[in-house]
């Protein structure tokens, strides 16, 4: 009788063990499953912190750029890019097949009722014909003037300079009315800053050009929109 209660004993000492080892890493095959974020993997001695940074140095493929376009369907307006277009601004160009479609992202300005540019996407897809409900588009550019498109946690238009740089990090080049990031594999952010030290327009892209340094950076001469 001893011995059974002993045997029962440890089993469950097994039981419990194996959940504590194996069960995060079923949990972690989950969450990659859903998350949009490639080759990401973590431990359980893996702190919050480290986590966030994994995401953050993906942060194009972390952005849900379906959600963004369908939450701005009312006054959106869609065209294609050429190519040439796309490799003048540095950006990304995956493969000679394919096309660049665009998105022009408008809303109505509650104060004044009158349009305003909330953002420009650019992105790669094969599928044909293109639709507007794709899923499976890749994110190759995308520029956000107000706070209505949310890139990564409170990651947006509006916050102050001193909140990008703890988000975001060291950046790249840190200048007067001007902070440029390297946010992933041959993925950068230049957000611009005003006189109040608030964000007013950001730019992300994929480029297969390295902008890891501020001399590299002066080549890409890109100015982009910027609604004032």
């Amino acid at each position: 009788m001893n011995n059974q209660k002993k045997m029962t004993k440890n089993n469950s000492i097994h039981v419990l063990y194996y959940c504590i080892i194996f069960l995060p890493s079923l949990f972690q095959c989950c969450h990659n499953h859903k998350d949009t974020v490639s080759d990401v993997s973590f431990s359980t001695k893996d702190t919050v912190e480290t986590i966030e940074k994994a995401y953050r140095l993906n942060l194009m493929d972390s952005i849900d750029s379906y959600g963004i376009k369908m939450s701005l369907y009312g006054y959106t307006t869609t065209t294609f890019e050429r190519v040439s277009e796309i490799r003048q601004r540095d950006c990304l160009i995956p493969s000679d097949s394919g096309y660049f479609g665009c998105y022009t992202f408008l809303s109505k300005n509650p104060k004044n009722g009158m349009i305003q540019l909330d953002g420009y996407m650019v992105i790669w897809n094969k599928q044909r014909p293109w639709t507007y409900s794709s899923k499976n588009d890749l994110l190759i550019e995308l520029r956000v003037f107000t706070d209505k498109i949310k890139l990564w946690g409170d990651l947006a238009v509006g916050m102050n300079r001193s909140e990008l740089l703890s988000i975001l990090g060291e950046p790249v080049f840190n200048g007067v009315g001007r902070l440029f990031f390297e946010v992933g594999e041959g993925q950068y952010l230049d957000a611009r800053i005003d006189d109040q030290n608030l964000v007013y327009a950001l730019q992300l892209f994929r480029s297969e050009k390295d902008f890891s340094t501020a001399t590299a950076l002066q080549e890409h001469v890109y100015d982009f929109y910027e609604p004032r």
